[in-house]
């Protein structure tokens, strides 16, 4: 059914699951396999009994005993007689918890939505936008090293080619990433604008948006998203047979079954997670761009003249 790996934690399946789970330990920062005789590399190892434990958001609790040389898990939490011993299989998204144990985690706050980003390949100015964007990357990241909210991809994954094309993330827990913002702002800018930028990558690589404009298009860039999104689940999981979906945008915000089976009811709740996170990510925009329209009129209105006093 699928493998644990990451953060030295087996991965289980829940009570929706059907069917046993074989799966390879891998151990990195948290549990070690050594050998006696030598001070070996730590390797890929089962672990059995692990996979009978299911998820709950946590920290993780496993570890490898050096001096007992065994691997050791501690409960979470208290558990009566008869209460089930759950533990965390790490900060995935609800794609990967799907893919590798077979469940989906309503409200996992590590949840996030791929948006994958570029500029149109017969624009005049595109290999200055891919040039601009990846030195205000490289800006933005230097200027938050250290920094949870760094822009999450990495200019070094920029390629001023046809072939260009940029990821960033919708998360549950930081909602709309920073590197869209950074996108729209190059996105937006004419030739004069691209030059101005070039000379003064300071001044345009902040974070947060310049102008009404740029927080505009991020919530467009949201709100295609809702709109496409079941024809993305669709494409992302040919296997599930999933029906087409009408045209109109009231039929393509949900996918309905006669009678789903059990891969189509965890597409769904896939589904319904992702949608949240991008609903919530455009809310707080939404929020965001509000008071910025608000603070504008403010600053507009503070600066008419008043008329001269005769």
């Amino acid at each position: 059914h699928g493998h644990g790996h990451g953060h030295g934690h087996g991965h289980g399946h829940d009570d929706h699951n059907c069917g046993s789970h074989d799966h390879e330990h891998s151990h990195h920062d948290h549990g070690h396999s050594h050998d006696h005789e030598h001070d070996a590399e730590p390797s890929l190892c089962l672990v059995p009994g692990w996979d009978m434990m299911n998820h709950m958001h946590g920290t993780p609790t496993t570890d490898f005993n050096e001096k007992q040389q065994c691997v050791e898990f501690s409960a979470m939490a208290d558990s009566a007689p008869g209460e089930p011993v759950n533990m965390f299989y790490g900060p995935r998204p609800n794609a990967e918890l799907l893919l590798y144990s077979g469940f989906v985690y309503p409200g996992n706050p590590y949840d996030y939505v791929p948006v994958h980003l570029d500029f149109p390949s017969d624009d005049p100015l595109r290999k200055a936008r891919i040039l601009l964007l990846q030195k205000l990357m490289e800006a933005a990241a230097a200027a938050a090293e250290g920094k949870d909210d760094a822009p999450s991809t990495k200019s070094s994954n920029l390629v001023p080619t046809s072939q260009f094309q940029l990821s960033a993330q919708i998360t549950a827990e930081r909602g709309v990433d920073q590197v869209m913002v950074l996108f729209s702002r190059v996105a937006h800018m004419n030739k004069e604008d691209l030059a101005d930028a070039l000379r003064d990558i300071k001044k345009y690589s902040k974070t947060e948006p310049m102008n009404i404009d740029e927080y505009g298009y991020v919530i467009d860039v949201c709100q295609q998203l809702l709109l496409i999104y079941p024809d993305f689940i669709l494409k992302r999981h040919p296997e599930l047979n999933l029906p087409s979906l009408e045209d109109s945008a009231e039929d393509r915000n949900m996918l309905v079954f006669p009678n789903p089976n059990l891969h189509q009811q965890l597409c769904i709740k896939l589904l319904d997670e992702e949608i949240k996170v991008v609903q919530k990510a455009m809310a707080d925009f939404e929020a965001k761009y509000k008071a910025a329209l608000s603070a504008k009129a403010t600053e507009v209105s503070s600066n008419v003249e008043e008329p001269a006093s005769s």
